[in-house]
């Protein structure tokens, strides 16, 4: 207790110069957010020794990557083999050719098939130029591709109502994730061009590539965008249960910083945001909170009863700085223990949430006194904020 009564003595007694030294050493640790980068795939969810991931890349260099994008044609209920959506099949089939690093392209319009000729056994694709087709023509190929075990259930429905193209990618291994972001905005902006030429068809667009750009995707707007708003709920909610503006801008504070400390740690740390780590923030939102709510609400009480604003800042860390300390530091630990998980994304998000909570409980002792003196708070009773002199 004697260590408790020393810190409280002093958090009290030094609030701004503790408030300074804090919040330069936290800038200094969120400075490494900036070297933050995305990462998505498979892989990551493997360590660099699992077997199955060594067996995998030693398959990958001995046979090739087999990275694809894999458009959907679905003529909702009609014919793949009308005239107008077998064209469309052609003209994706065709331009998927000049798509970044294709190296293969397959649909059921560029099928080889043979066919006799008198002595001559001519090998040729199924749809020349489906523009120029008959009816009779085109039901004649629509006999022949039902008929191939190679093209129906794998690159047309057993019913000719849906259709697929399927594009092989030759992706480098440097820059790997730029190569994909090339392939993939080809690839939306050619499903789009053919959906608004003809409207009766629906394209969807699949495989390893899409997969691993959309994981990207959603990994960077989340950060961009959940946490934003989740910060504005957390400032309404506060605000309208502590009756106080004032601390809900202190908890908005304290919680900025905090995840500053989290994932300042991870960019120095070298570690990338991906799909599992990205909800480190959230995790640390929720400790801040929890952290500022103890400290502020029981301010407020002693506050509003007619207290000093020194006196009930004092009051209010001698009754809640030991259960923050003690709450925070088997938070931390609890979340440490992810890193005995064998996936590197979970081992990660224990570490970068285990260093958040801490800077939580940084910033709430060190940073939050300060901000209560020096911010407005207004009393029971008053009808204007009080300062402090």
């Amino acid at each position: 207790m004697a260590l408790k009564n020393r810190l409280v003595t002093m958090l009290a007694r030094y609030p701004y110069r503790i408030m300074l030294f804090s919040l330069l050493l936290i800038l200094g640790i969120g400075v490494g957010g900036s070297r933050l980068t995305v990462e998505s795939g498979i892989d990551i969810f493997f360590s660099e020794d699992d077997p199955n991931l060594i067996a995998d890349r030693e398959l990958k260099r001995t046979y090739g990557r087999e990275d694809n994008v894999f458009f959907v044609i679905d003529t909702r209920g009609g014919d793949i083999f009308e005239a107008n959506n077998l064209a469309s099949v052609q003209t994706i089939t065709e331009k998927s050719w000049q798509m970044p690093y294709s190296r293969r392209v397959d649909s059921v319009t560029n099928f080889l098939y043979p066919e006799v000729d008198g002595d001559d056994i001519v090998i040729d694709t199924l749809v020349e130029d489906a523009d120029a087709l008959t009816r009779e023509d085109r039901q004649r190929i629509k006999d022949i591709a039902m008929s191939q075990q190679a093209l129906t259930g794998r690159l047309l429905a057993d019913d000719g109502e849906v259709a697929a193209v399927n594009v092989t990618l030759n992706l480098p291994e440097a820059e790997l994730a730029a190569a994909i972001d090339q392939a993939v905005s080809y690839a939306r902006a050619l499903a789009a061009e053919v959906e608004s030429a003809n409207p009766g068809l629906d394209i969807h667009l699949a495989g390893w590539a899409l997969t691993e750009q959309t994981l990207a995707e959603v990994t960077a707007r989340d950060a961009v965008t959940l946490i934003p708003a989740l910060l504005l709920l957390v400032l309404v909610m506060i605000a309208l249960i502590l009756r106080s503006v004032t601390a809900s801008l202190c908890t908005v504070i304290t919680i900025f910083l905090s995840i500053l400390c989290g994932m300042g740690f991870a960019g120095w740390a070298g570690i990338s945001l991906n799909s599992v780590n990205v909800s480190a923030p959230t995790i640390i939102v929720t400790l801040a909170v929890a952290d500022c709510i103890h400290l502020l609400s029981v301010f407020l009480t002693r506050l509003r009863k007619g207290q000093e604003r020194a006196d009930a800042l004092r009051g209010a860390l001698d009754d809640t700085l030991y259960p923050i300390v003690l709450t925070s530091i088997t938070t931390a630990l609890g979340f440490l223990s992810m890193n005995f998980s064998e996936s590197p994304p979970f081992r990660e998000l224990g570490t970068i949430a285990a260093v958040g909570v801490l800077g939580a409980l940084w910033v709430t002792a060190t940073i939050l006194p300060g901000l209560v003196l020096m911010l407005p708070f207004r009393k029971s009773g008053e009808s204007q904020p009080e300062y402090p002199g």
